[in-house]
């Protein structure tokens, strides 16, 4: 209990230090206890694990640096360069900011190539992707519609072009942009070339101008 005059005894004065009161040496001593074991704990959370440690050989830098100077996708060689910074030594965080991924990404990638220390595993997998547009437009029909004349389908023109083909094909009950219908003129081996004029009918006396302009 405290006395009479209102004054505190030590066992009251001891208070948090988050308070800013005064503690006691028992409250001290767990406090210094907690603390080391937490900065303990951090010491080991930042700990960096070796290459050995991680199971990552001479080897596998050798087989990484292979399939770098291989490597034609942008997606892969990065990956690559990500796994083999690590089994260099360097730390996830560092390879992370250092080939803009984050740190979950190159721990999923370094955990695939683990598994079967192949370079092949960092590929993307196939994917069945977007639905292709224009299904009925096949290389069969583009090439019968583009070796037939305009002027046979009712055009008042010598030549095909993008937009002319488009809205021909557009008529028919084929809609196609002309993104698509340049790309599948191209998987189809086709090239646009310039139209060539020549003379309807032949020139009087065009043997004549000849060797006139071949005698000046």
């Amino acid at each position: 209990m405290t006395r009479a005059s209102g004054r505190a005894s030590p066992r009251a004065r001891c208070r948090c230090p988050a308070r800013g009161r005064t503690t006691c040496s028992k409250y001290v001593a767990k406090s210094s206890e907690t603390n080391s074991a937490w900065v303990r704990s951090i010491c080991l959370m930042r700990r960096v694990r070796s290459p050995a440690e991680l199971g990552l050989t001479a080897d596998d830098r050798h087989r990484l640096e292979r399939a770098l100077r291989e490597a034609r996708d942008a997606r892969h060689l990065r990956r690559l360069l990500a796994v083999k910074l690590v089994a260099e030594g360097q730390s996830v965080a560092d390879v992370a900011r250092l080939c803009a991924l984050s740190r979950p990404i190159v721990y999923r990638w370094l955990g695939r190539y683990l598994e079967s220390h192949q370079s092949e595993v960092l590929l993307d997998r196939p994917r069945t992707g977007r639905p292709r547009g224009a299904s009925r437009l096949t290389d069969t029909l583009l090439r019968r519609v583009v070796q037939q004349s305009p002027q046979e389908a009712g055009w008042a023109t010598h030549g095909w072009t993008v937009p002319l083909l488009c809205t021909h094909l557009r008529q028919q009950g084929i809609d196609v942009s002309p993104r698509t219908l340049r790309r599948r003129l191209h998987e189809a081996g086709l090239r646009w070339k310039r139209p060539r004029y020549v003379y309807v009918t032949r020139a009087p006396h065009l043997a004549q101008k000849k060797g006139a302009l071949s005698a000046v």
